[in-house]
C-alpha cells in the first residue's frame, strides 16, 4: 500500500490535469467513488485479518485474468450503459473492499470504466485520485489497529523496492502520454493479466 501511494503521488503529480475530483458536464468525477470506497475498505480490512487473504487473493486474480482475456478477444462484445452515481458508490465500495485485502483498490473501478469504455484521460483521472485516497486511508486504518506492521524490517523493505516502483511509475507516465486510446486500452488489460497472475502466484508459492 506505501509503495502504492509513493506511486500515485508521483503520477497525480505528472498527470494533475487530468485529475477530476467533481462531476463536470463533460465528465465524470472520482468523488463518488471515494465515497464508496470509504465503506468498503473497512470491511476490506476486516476480511484480510479474519479470513483467508490467499482464497480472495486468488478468486480476484481469476477474475482479472479472465475478464481481460475475454475482452481482448472480443472487445465489442462486452460493453455496458451502466452508469451514474449509484453504479460509481457501489463500484467505489467494491474496490474499496478489494483493495482493504489485496491492496488492488483500482481494479474494480478499472473493469467498470473499461465495460463502458471511458476514455483514457477520464479513466486516469478517475481511478488515479480514488487509489491514493483509498490507499491512505487503509494505512491510516492499519496504522491505528496494527502498528506493530510499520517495524523495521517493513521500512527496509520500503527503502530497498521503492526505486524500482519509481521507475516504472515514471516509465509508465511516459508510455502513457504517448499512445493511442486503442493501445491505452490493451495495455490496460495487459497489466490487469499480469496483476491476475501475480495475484495466482502469491497464493501457490
Amino acid at each position: 500500500m506505501l509503495l502504492s501511494v509513493c506511486n500515485q503521488l508521483l503520477s497525480v503529480g505528472t498527470l494533475r490535469n487530468e485529475m477530476a475530483l467533481r462531476r463536470t458536464a463533460e465528465r465524470e468525477g472520482a468523488l463518488t467513488y471515494i465515497a464508496g470506497g470509504l465503506v468498503g475498505v473497512p470491511i476490506g480490512l476486516s476480511l484480510l485479518q479474519t479470513l483467508p487473504a490467499g482464497m480472495f487473493a486468488a478468486g480476484l486474480g481469476l477474475f482479472l485474468i479472465v475478464y481481460s482475456v475475454l475482452v481482448l478477444l472480443k472487445p465489442d462484445n462486452l460493453r455496458i450503459k451502466l452508469s451514474g452515481w449509484k453504479p460509481a458508490v457501489a463500484v467505489g465500495a467494491a474496490g474499496g473492499i478489494v483493495g482493504g485485502f489485496s491492496a488492488f483498490p483500482g481494479s474494480i473501478p478499472v473493469v467498470y470504466l473499461g465495460l463502458r469504455g471511458v476514455s483514457k484521460a477520464n479513466t486516469r483521472g478517475i481511478t488515479q485520485p480514488y487509489i491514493l485516497a483509498l490507499q491512505l486511508i487503509s494505512l491510516g486504518i492499519l496504522a491505528l489497529t496494527h502498528s506493530a506492521i510499520f517495524n523495521a524490517q517493513f521500512w527496509l523493505l520500503w527503502v530497498l523496492t521503492l526505486p524500482a516502483v519509481l521507475l516504472g511509475s515514471w516509465t509508465g507516465v511516459a508510455l502513457y502520454r504517448r499512445i493511442s486510446e486503442v493501445n491505452f486500452r490493451r495495455a490496460v488489460l495487459i497489466l490487469l493479466i499480469v496483476s491476475g497472475v501475480s495475484l495466482l502466484a502469491k497464493t501457490l508459492i
